[in-house]
């Protein structure tokens, strides 16, 4: 069989004609589409990539702001316990500085309460006993008892300096103050007494009865005064016995 060459070179032309045409019409579309959709393939890879990427940033950032939060709220609440505490604390403060004020006040009042307690009883009892000493004195009082208060009233004239003489001696007024009863005979006898010692006359002399003075005399002269009368002595007996009971009563208090 013998090869013609017209046949194959026309073989050979629709050979290329061929290939040409598959070319052009199938593998060129078809490589233009295996790299479009490589191409795109890589551009979603990349992106799904760019897209994780992303993600783990925002899930990082996401962790970074629940830690922040988480210490936030850490410090938050210690902050809300410590003000809580120290709220109670001074709560706590106050409410015993409140029950120290009030049992201080109890306290002082309860002793104010003892003390004028205290205070009343002692003057009761001091003065039930003034009030009885100077009614048995009065009633023990006699004539001579009286009478011998002119003689004391002589010797503390005579104890007294010159120059304390000197301000009752001649005296313009005199005026004697006397507890019991003036008769003649006493009142002779206490003017005989200023007119010896004291230099004073009669016509400036004036009685005056005072029933305060238990069995007592005083002599009032250019504003001085010579007296005696067993109120001193009631006087410094009672207060003796006040500074007692007050003594007793802190003793008391002390034990309490």
């Amino acid at each position: 069989m013998s090869l013609d060459p017209v046949t194959f070179v026309a073989q050979i032309v629709n050979l290329a004609i061929l290939i040409f045409l598959l070319y052009k019409l199938l593998y060129k579309p078809l490589l233009n589409a295996i790299d479009q959709r490589e191409q795109r393939i890589t551009e979603q890879t990349n992106k799904a990539r760019s897209d994780m990427l992303l993600a783990e940033e925002k899930l990082k950032e996401l962790n970074k702001q629940a830690q922040e939060t988480e210490t936030k709220r850490a410090e938050i609440m210690a902050n809300a316990m410590k003000e809580a505490d120290a709220l109670k604390a001074d709560l706590e403060n106050q409410a015993r500085e409140e029950i120290a004020k009030k049992r201080d006040a109890w306290m002082n009042e309860l002793d104010v309460e003892k003390s004028n307690l205290e205070a009343e009883l002692r003057t009761m009892i001091v003065d039930n006993f003034n009030n009885f000493s100077k009614k048995a004195l009065k009633d023990l009082a006699d004539t001579n008892l009286e009478t011998q208060i002119i003689s004391v009233l002589d010797k503390k004239f005579n104890s007294l300096s010159k120059q304390e003489k000197d301000k009752i001696i001649n005296s313009e007024k005199c005026e004697v103050v006397h507890s019991f009863d003036m008769d003649d005979v006493k009142r002779k006898a206490i003017l005989q007494f200023l007119k010896n010692c004291l230099k004073i006359e009669e016509e400036n002399v004036s009685f005056r009865k005072n029933d305060t003075l238990v069995c007592g005399i005083e002599v009032i002269a250019n504003g001085n005064v010579l007296s005696w009368n067993l109120n001193e002595y009631l006087k410094l007996f009672t207060n003796t016995m006040s500074d007692s009971l007050a003594q007793m009563s802190r003793r008391v208090r002390s034990k309490d």
